[in-house]
């Protein structure tokens, strides 16, 4: 892909969920930022550059991951960041509602970590063509 680490941004609610997935990340070989919940997401997107995609859990408290994710969409400086959701409560119209705000793919927990890496490659592999073109 580049020569540059991709910088990710993990949001979960769950701190042990959000450990895997940062680990699981950085094994990937991406740079990572953490965020607790949408809040503290929105924080990190404003005072962090060059985020490449975000990973995000769809249940949380307060702004949950769908309200997060169709903000994102419609602000103009966030709108061209993948998002991949994910979730460990699969059902289907979660998964749809996900994709139709905007979801690049939506992923169920537990995840496998190959996936995971290949789904955030493609995602910003794609994002920079759209970019290009």
């Amino acid at each position: 892909m580049s020569d540059r680490k991709f910088r990710i941004l993990a949001v979960d609610d769950d701190r042990f969920s959000l450990d895997i997935l940062q680990t699981d990340l950085e094994e990937g070989g991406f740079e990572v930022i953490c965020a607790g919940n949408a809040s503290m997401a929105l924080e990190r997107l404003g005072d962090t550059a060059g985020i490449d995609a975000v990973v995000l859990d769809h249940m949380m408290p307060g702004m949950d991951g769908i309200a997060l994710l169709r903000k994102l969409k419609t602000s103009s400086h966030f709108c061209g960041i993948p998002v991949i959701m994910h979730s460990s409560n699969y059902q289907r119209q979660n998964r749809l509602e996900g994709i139709q705000a905007g979801a690049f793919d939506y992923l169920i927990k537990p995840y496998d970590e190959k996936r995971l890496v290949r789904t955030i490659e493609t995602a910003i592999k794609g994002e920079m063509l759209e970019q290009e073109g």
